[in-house]
């Protein structure tokens, strides 16, 4: 008896195989060469063919094959853990079950290459592509799917141009946690309007789990389009909230907005509170010092919280700017101060996130410097 690929998977196959092909930016002509006809080939994508061995031809110039023994382990792929660990937000446990599917998995295996090929783009630290996104997605199950969506959008959020979001409205976001990241995409990109029907039907799902960041993204629209409704809905919100860390994170969130948007008066209230939680305390410490210099505030026991940066973050950009206000508070001399920044933390600013900001920090902490020495080389030389 003659092995024959089910009817059932040949659809499935026949998307997969165009995904590679224009993954591989191979010409239709190459793959269907001695094979079958262009016709054909198209109509892998919409039906079933009777011959296995022209889904075989082609999955070979593709480099994948179809596994007609059926050798795989479910378990070796199995995604409820990882599911499991994304719904809680578990992230050590998420990438250390990702890494062991990854290894596991058989990338060759046509049936397996989408989620190989999924489980490749989860990641935040770097740009990940989006290069034919929507047809990988088609081929995704839902909660792999939702997974994906989450860091394809956290990704649009840290590295695209705003003027890119309207690709994310073609995408069928379902998951109430990826909605909520798809309205503070909205919100950067300044589609206000999308934003505000986007949250009121976000907040008519009370019990959902990141409802309170849904909160979070009304109080950043009210910011912007109703700036004197801020004070009266924040006062609101924050007394609703329930849960301690839930309130810490909203307080951390939005006095990192303010800081960015230069309303240091709120950010310096919401980040002296933060400042307190091991949890928010680095970034808080850092942009708590960049205000100190650019404002009347001063930071009680900014020392203590100083004295050992090594624990703060391993972030080389972090640490070298904290070492800087470490030094400055140690009353360093100012010639130093300026080497410091300008020899080390200069340096450094493209592994901080957003990149502007830490050379803001650099720029008005030199400006400062010079207003004390009269010396302003470097700091003309630096906003050049």
């Amino acid at each position: 008896m003659l092995l024959d690929i089910p009817n059932k998977e040949k659809l499935y196959i026949g998307r997969v195989i165009d995904l590679r092909r224009k993954q591989l930016g191979l010409t239709v002509e190459f793959i269907i060469e001695g094979i079958c006809s262009r016709n054909t080939y198209y109509k892998l994508q919409k039906e079933p063919i009777l011959e296995s061995e022209i889904y075989d031809g082609i999955l070979k110039k593709l480099d994948l094959y179809y596994d007609y023994r059926q050798n795989t382990n479910a378990k070796d792929y199995s995604l409820i853990d990882l599911w499991i660990s994304f719904r809680n937000e578990n992230w050590k446990e998420f990438y250390i079950e990702k890494d062991n599917i990854l290894r596991r998995i058989d990338s060759k295996n046509v049936k397996l290459y989408p989620i190989s090929e999924a489980l490749s783009r989860m990641k935040i630290e770097e740009k990940c592509s989006f290069d034919h996104l929507s047809d990988l997605l088609a081929l995704l199950e839902y909660e792999l799917k939702e997974m994906v969506l989450y860091f394809v959008i956290t990704n649009f959020y840290e590295y695209k141009e705003v003027e890119t979001y309207d690709y994310l409205d073609s995408l069928n976001i379902e998951l109430y946690t990826n909605k909520v990241q798809y309205l503070f995409c909205l919100i950067k990109a300044e589609k206000y309007y999308n934003a505000v029907i986007l949250c009121e039907s976000l907040l008519k799902e009370k019990n959902q789990k990141n409802y309170h960041l849904a909160q979070l993204g009304k109080l950043y629209i009210i910011y912007f389009i109703q700036p004197n409704m801020l004070d009266e809905y924040s006062k609101e919100l924050f007394n609703n909230v329930k849960l301690k860390e839930q309130y810490l994170e909203l307080e951390f969130a939005f006095g990192v907005f303010c800081y960015v948007n230069k309303n240091y008066d709120k950010a310096w209230k919401y980040l002296s509170n933060t400042i307190k939680i091991e949890k928010y305390r680095t970034i808080s410490l850092l942009y708590l010092n960049h205000m100190e210099t650019i404002t009347d505030y001063s930071l009680l026991d900014n020392k203590k919280y100083l004295s050992d940066i090594s624990s703060l973050s391993n972030d080389k950009c972090i640490k070298a700017i904290l070492y800087y206000y470490k030094l400055k508070n140690n009353n360093v001399s100012l010639e130093k101060l300026s080497d410091y920044l300008w020899n080390d933390c200069r340096k450094v600013t493209n592994q901080f996130y957003p990149e502007h900001i830490m050379k803001t920090i650099i720029r008005d902490e030199l400006c400062w410097i010079s207003s004390l020495t009269g010396d302003k080389k470097r700091f003309y030389r630096y906003i050049v």
